[in-house]
């Protein structure tokens, strides 16, 4: 009987790892379609979208499939650097629908900033973060981008 509930056990974790994934894959490949390459290509249609949406998807998840048989990391270690990576949205996401007068160049800058940082503290730079996680500390840099180039653009604009 312990068996059969270790069975089912893991099964429901990697179900839950799977589900989390395709959701991640999906929002990118959302993001990137509607964030970054409909505004440079206005007339294409939403079905053109969708499947540059999915061809997205697929080739991360070629990648990630190549990284992981690769690396020496764990599952639970590249679901980790996953969420550090995922957390970088967080701010597009909750300001993008509660802020009508925020542009699109602030968000853009911070979630560079802030997967830079992120895999800056991951793989670069040999730094203590006091207990922090490398995504923890990039999502600060990345809210703290958003204000600062908010803060620019509206003294830009007041000047204007």
């Amino acid at each position: 009987m312990l068996k059969i509930l270790l069975a089912l056990f893991m099964a429901a974790a990697i179900a839950a790892i799977m589900s989390t994934i395709d959701s991640a894959l999906l929002s990118l490949g959302s993001i990137f379609t509607q964030d970054v390459f409909h505004p440079l290509a206005p007339e294409t249609s939403q079905a053109t979208l969708t499947n540059i949406g999915k061809g997205l998807s697929w080739a991360l998840m070629l990648m990630m499939a190549v990284l992981a048989t690769m690396l020496p990391q764990s599952i639970w270690s590249l679901m980790v650097i996953k969420l550090e990576i995922m957390s970088q949205i967080l701010p597009v996401m909750v300001m993008g629908i509660h802020t009508q007068k925020l542009s699109e160049r602030p968000l853009i800058a911070g979630l560079l900033v802030g997967c830079g940082a992120t895999f800056m503290f991951r793989w670069g730079v040999d730094v203590d973060l006091g207990g922090w996680h490398a995504g923890i500390v990039g999502l600060g840099m990345n809210i703290a981008t958003i204000a600062v180039f908010s803060l620019i653009e509206k003294a830009r604009i007041k000047a204007v």
